[in-house]
């Protein structure tokens, strides 16, 4: 129970930690509009150039909010022991953190090759409707689809390529034996923690702005 209460426990700050950290979320943080209301649309679709594109995975890797998130990581290995041969103690945290920190800047390289390829633009882009339930399925189909160069919507090859890809190699580097399931956990999680950043973006200026009435 407590390996379940602490894992649910980093779910909620990565996607809080992650919000905070995005640039579109940071953009709209000074709105004053009413809780719970869209953002005014934006006609005119513009799309990434390759520049924006590799500092959008650069900052996925080395932003501090990216290196702050790969510490609660670590810290959440640490307290189920995984994997239990690298021990507790410093020793242990600082391989945990380290083995976060490659699977991510794996991940971010791959993702960054597959959108050279596709055209696909990874920003999240905020719901332009009203109400939880709109808001909430937006956030969550955004994982699966984001838009193309032309501005129109496709699936998001490059999240399934190296959420599913960087388990498998991350095998390679860890002291237990090879597992093909494991890996195959590993990127289903990867889909969540996505789907659960999106959801932390899309509201979290709603949720800053209450706090900060009360």
């Amino acid at each position: 129970m407590r390996s379940i209460a602490v894992f649910l426990l980093g779910i909620a700050a990565s996607s809080m930690i992650l919000a905070q950290d995005d640039p579109l979320a940071r953009s709209v943080l000074g709105n004053d509009s009413l809780p719970l209301v869209a953002p005014p649309a934006t006609p005119i679709y513009t799309p990434p150039t390759i520049k924006e594109n590799l500092r959008y995975g650069f900052d996925r890797v080395f932003s501090p909010g990216k290196l702050l998130l790969f510490g609660v990581e670590a810290a959440m290995d640490q307290e189920r022991e995984v994997p239990g041969n690298w021990g507790q103690g410093m020793q242990g945290y600082g391989a945990r953190y380290a083995n976060r920190f490659g699977r991510a800047l794996i991940r971010e390289n791959i993702a960054f090759g597959v959108r050279a390829l596709s055209g696909e633009d990874p920003r999240y882009e905020l719901c332009r409707e009203s109400g939880i339930w709109k808001r909430s399925k937006h956030a969550i189909t955004s994982t699966f689809v984001v838009r193309g160069r032309n501005g129109h919507l496709i699936p998001a090859y490059s999240r399934f390529v190296s959420d599913y890809a960087t388990p498998f190699i991350a095998e390679q580097w860890k002291p237990e034996p090879y597992h093909a399931g494991r890996a195959l956990g590993a990127g289903t999680s990867g889909i969540a923690i996505a789907i659960a950043s999106n959801l932390g973006i899309e509201f979290w200026p709603d949720i800053r702005r209450r706090f900060l009435r009360h």
